[in-house]
């Protein structure tokens, strides 16, 4: 008989305590499947200020879009009216749940985070994952980033937020996978983190010149604008231009090297310009992208969410109703794991009200043992890294960071300005073992063969056509391992109209609508407050989750699986209430105005 489908939490009950950062942190975790819970104040969430009302079938300008964001799919337990009741309360709750996750807010303050902390130490909860906690000195509510990287979301200051709040889910899911062996703590400091992911991409305070500076630019068209490249496939891309009109030396044989391309960049742009404006966006996306040239239009958010690759991909879901008429699409999670199904989430917190604690009974999914010795988590694990740029070395970084050994499979081709810096390479590949295989021959498959035999995971973020023409899609390494865990990373997913796309940080941030949220036109250019490849950072993260949480389902049912992360669909889920927002116009009045999005609550 087969074995029944479940979400890769199913089953884990998941406390989540504190503001914006705990509350999107569980929201992930109530997409993957977890039981999550709400702490919530008598008087209420502070996210539920606002919260949405139906007038005649759409929603009222106030609505709290970041409460039914954040909220939807979990349940709530209000905390004892009385203090002196307070601690036998946790107590209680302590001892039935697998997790719990906090962060600052007028609902969890420092005393509670002491009394939390020695509740924890005599109870059957194994997993606490502090983000900003109160002995973080360098904690500031409305730190965003460096400096330089504030100019980043001007103020849609929850989407850095969330940055930390995907990277505290995938600890919690890490600690979840030792959870049977000892206890695991981690405290996830903003600043700190923030600081590192974007000094990948700054030197004191400026961006250092890189491919990101040099190799992207968005450009009108016709009807609209276009983020265009030189990279990708370079002869077909000059070859046009020329025909067009265009400069006679585009098709010069020495600007196949990409490097002589960066350094005559401005000139290659000027002549893209004149060559773009005789095209409109969508057609000059589709005839680049049959190129394997990753061009993209700019959109809008509504835009981006009308896109029926979603509707094939089933990334929208009916959420929790708002009221008799009005239901709200909310986007899942943006992972897919083969053999596992990801629920629905019909529900909201009620209201606050006194009610005895959420759950009265252990969790079913711990063993508690007397080791408390900290490891690393994922010691043991090995990884076969396939990938390049900035996402799939993030997300292989940050399993190495977390116990796991690292293998790094370099083409002989491999050229670092493929990279975004030298710094950014050393920073992104520390710790990594580097091995050099030529995949289209004989003998370099022969290779890897021997190495996917031994590895735990196999991780690339090529487009979706390089590991299938290699041989090296999943049915073929399970043929290999059985037990092996496949993570791809493309900028469309391997499903749909566009699996075979090709994309970098840009292309995703002008088809997702991030760039017509952080830029505007003026004096003929896009102007355009994104420093750093958002996507590329966010990407990498879920990519991370997600091979955690195919662990885990590992450990628990005895099987790999196949992790399909988008990139597209990553950065549509990271813009939160945006996001809601867009994909839910027919709930809103037509003179909503998106500016309300931009406060943090």
């Amino acid at each position: 008989m087969a074995q029944p489908r479940h979400p890769p939490l199913h089953g884990f009950r998941i406390l989540e305590w504190g503001g914006w950062d705990a509350a999107i942190a569980g929201r992930i975790l109530a997409g993957l499947g977890a039981d999550v819970c709400m702490v919530e104040p008598p008087e209420g969430h502070p996210l539920r200020r606002g919260a949405p009302k139906v007038m005649g079938g759409t929603l009222e300008e106030s609505s709290s879009l970041h409460f039914f964001f954040a909220a939807c799919g979990k349940t709530s337990a209000v905390l004892p009216p009385q203090r002196s009741e307070f601690s036998n309360w946790l107590a209680v709750t302590l001892n039935s749940v697998d997790a719990v996750i906090t962060s600052r807010s007028t609902h969890f303050q420092a005393a509670d985070e002491r009394v939390l902390a020695e509740l924890l130490s005599a109870s059957d909860c194994r997993v606490w994952i502090r983000i900003d906690p109160y002995a973080d000195e360098t904690y500031s509510e409305h730190t965003t980033a460096p400096n330089s990287a504030a100019e980043l979301v001007s103020s849609f200051n929850f989407l850095v937020r969330n940055i930390v709040s995907i990277w505290a889910a995938a600890s919690c899911v890490v600690g979840l996978v030792n959870a049977s062996i000892t206890d695991y703590r981690e405290s996830l400091h903003s600043s700190s983190i923030l600081a590192e992911l974007f000094s990948l991409f700054e030197r004191k305070g400026q961006r250092s010149e890189s491919y990101w500076d040099r190799g992207f630019k968005i450009l009108p068209t016709q009807d609209g604008w276009i983020a265009t490249t030189i990279l990708g496939n370079w002869s077909a891309l000059g070859h046009a231009i020329r025909e067009a009109g265009g400069p006679h030396w585009l098709s010069a044989h020495e600007l196949e090297d990409v490097s002589v391309r960066y350094d005559r960049a401005e000139e290659i742009f000027n002549a893209l310009r004149a060559w773009c404006r005789h095209w409109k966006s969508n057609a000059l996306t589709v005839w680049a992208q049959l190129r394997r040239i990753p061009f993209a239009s700019l959109r809008h958010p509504t835009q981006a969410c009308a896109d029926p690759l979603l509707r094939q991909r089933r990334f929208f879901f009916e959420g929790p109703s708002v009221g008799p008429t009005a239901r709200l699409w909310h986007p899942r999670v943006p992972l897919v794991l083969r053999g596992c199904t990801l629920p629905n989430l019909t529900c909201l917190p009620n209201s606050p009200s006194r009610k005895k604690p959420l759950w009265d009974t252990r969790s079913a999914w711990r063993n508690r043992c007397a080791n408390n010795t900290m490891i690393s988590p994922l010691r043991g694990i090995k990884v076969l890294d396939f990938t390049h740029a900035v996402a799939g070395p993030l997300a292989t970084q940050l399993l190495r960071r977390y116990g796991a050994d690292v293998t790094k499979i370099n083409s002989p081709s491999r050229t670092r300005v493929s990279h975004p810096s030298k710094r950014t390479f050393e920073v992104l590949h520390k710790g990594k073992h580097d091995v050099t295989v030529n995949a289209e021959t004989d003998v370099g498959r022969a290779q890897i063969v021997e190495f996917i035999r031994n590895a735990d995971i196999v991780v690339d973020n090529f487009s979706v056509r390089v590991m299938d023409n290699w041989g090296l899609n999943y049915a073929s390494l399970r043929t290999i391992n059985s037990n092996v865990i496949q993570t791809r990373m493309s900028g469309f997913g391997l499903t749909g109209r566009y699996r075979h796309w090709v994309a970098y940080a840009p292309t995703l941030h002008a088809w997702a609508g991030l760039s017509w949220l952080c830029g505007r036109p003026k004096n003929g250019e896009w102007e355009e407050h994104l420093p750093i490849p958002y996507s590329d950072i966010v990407t990498g993260l879920f990519s991370f989750l997600g091979t955690a949480a195919a662990i885990l389902h590992r450990e628990r049912c005895g099987r790999g699986t196949l992790v399909d992360v988008s990139g597209y669909e990553c950065l549509l889920f990271s813009l939160g209430p945006v996001v809601l927002w867009a994909a839910n116009q027919h709930l809103w009045s037509d003179d909503y105005e998106l500016s309300q999005l931009k406060s943090w609550p």
